[in-house]
């Protein structure tokens, strides 16, 4: 099943195959566990995975399972909305210009690490989803911002990979991926994770850390998804705990916000970021 990714250095093309509680209230939480869970809830920006791969996987032989009926309608529903997807493309030069495009509120880090330079291309998959980045030539390392719309189209993801297919190119190793709505499951996979419009999946073994952003509350990981392709089909996931990759995600009123990069930078250094996002 293809995915719809945002390329992550300047984009000159690119193509779909493919975002406080009070102190007394916080006793009550440790010591309720109802209350504690929806705490976790609330707070919660990446979602666990029932294990750390997702999706098919091949047979003794090493060929892919036939489709069933059913996962080749899915598939063919996806293509479709994969098409409108590839309609509603759009870039500009500017964050400021892509919010006049897109009619939402896009924010951007009044402090990036020295030797960032912004790539000058914004893109956008959907009415509802932004992308934009800053790269490092010396190091060949980036840091990808995307926001996405909760109100809007049921887009899934960001979800952070760590290897290049023939829809990326080189970036540092970071890569951004965007899913169109699923009809039916997400690599053949009826995991929760694969399905929450408002999270972003990580493997069952990720550690999650809360952070705090200004007065709201967000997750990092480290680690990411490792693409599983039987010939040139992505079929499912693979997370690996010791991908060289950071990411931060957090929510501010109806739009995710989600910070990836390399472990070039550190998690400070992501975190003073994602607190300068004006």
């Amino acid at each position: 099943m293809k995915l719809a990714v945002l390329r992550s250095r300047p984009i000159h093309r690119f193509s779909i195959a493919a975002m406080a509680l009070l102190a007394i209230s916080s006793v009550v939480v440790v010591s309720t566990p109802s209350l504690r869970s929806l705490a976790q809830a609330i707070f919660e920006n990446f979602s666990h995975t029932s294990s750390d791969q997702v999706g098919t996987t091949k047979t003794r032989t090493g060929k892919r399972p036939p489709l069933t009926e059913e996962q080749k309608r899915t598939m063919r529903e996806v293509k479709m909305v994969e098409r409108k997807m590839q309609m509603e493309q759009r870039t500009t030069t500017t964050v400021r210009e892509m919010e006049i495009e897109r009619g939402f509120d896009l924010k951007e880090p009044t402090f990036i690490p020295t030797g960032y330079v912004f790539d000058k291309e914004v893109a956008s998959l959907s009415p509802d989803v932004v992308v934009f980045s800053y790269g490092n030539s010396q190091k060949n390392a980036r840091i990808i911002i995307s926001e996405k719309r909760l109100d809007g189209e049921k887009v899934i993801g960001p979800i952070l990979q760590t290897s290049l297919d023939k829809y990326k190119s080189k970036s540092g190793g970071v890569s951004i991926s965007f899913f169109p709505p699923q009809p039916k499951t997400l690599f053949g996979s009826k995991d929760p994770a694969l399905q929450q419009v408002d999270k972003s999946p990580v493997g069952a073994s990720a550690k999650i850390e809360s952070v705090q952003i200004g007065n709201l509350t967000g997750e990092y990981v480290e680690g990411g998804w490792e693409p599983i392709y039987h010939q040139d089909s992505m079929d499912g996931m693979r997370w690996n705990q010791n991908a060289p990759l950071r990411q931060i995600q957090w929510k501010s009123g109806n739009v995710l916000f989600h910070i990836a990069t390399t472990n070039q930078l550190s998690r400070d250094e992501l975190l003073a970021i994602a607190r300068s996002m004006k």
